[in-house]
């Protein structure tokens, strides 16, 4: 079938709408930062950045970046190494906004993994109450 035959509707998940989702490959050691354009107006900039620790266990801050127009987060991960990959169990909200006069939530999750001296491969997702 020719793509224009098939066209991607929605992908639900609970109480969840995916309204992003892609794996990145790291090609620098800079932050990686995702740039969405909201309304024509507003941006959404997410920022990633890993760091290693002297302690073992991953954890990550998630700190307010100024934005001109709209809304930033850097996600520092730390010590975010694992071969088999850590991340966010739970969607955690970034912003919401009004849709039909109810205010929906717009979540993020993600998933970040290193193999050996590699760079660091992040799944992102975010989500959209439904």
């Amino acid at each position: 079938m020719s793509e224009e035959l098939i066209k991607l509707k929605s992908i639900t998940n609970g109480k969840y709408k995916i309204i992003f989702s892609k794996r990145l490959v790291l090609v620098s050691d800079d932050p990686l930062e995702i740039v969405f354009d909201l309304s024509g107006e507003l941006n959404l900039v997410l920022r990633f950045s890993f760091e290693e620790k002297k302690e073992d266990k991953p954890s990550f801050a998630m700190n307010s970046i100024p934005v001109d127009k709209g809304f930033g987060y850097h996600f520092i991960l730390y010590n975010f190494s694992n071969s088999i990959g850590t991340g966010l169990v739970e969607p955690i909200p970034l912003i919401s906004h009004n849709v039909d006069g109810t205010e929906k939530n717009v979540c993020i999750s993600f998933f970040a993994q290193k193999i050996g001296k590699a760079r660091p491969i992040i799944d992102a997702a975010l989500y959209e109450e439904i």
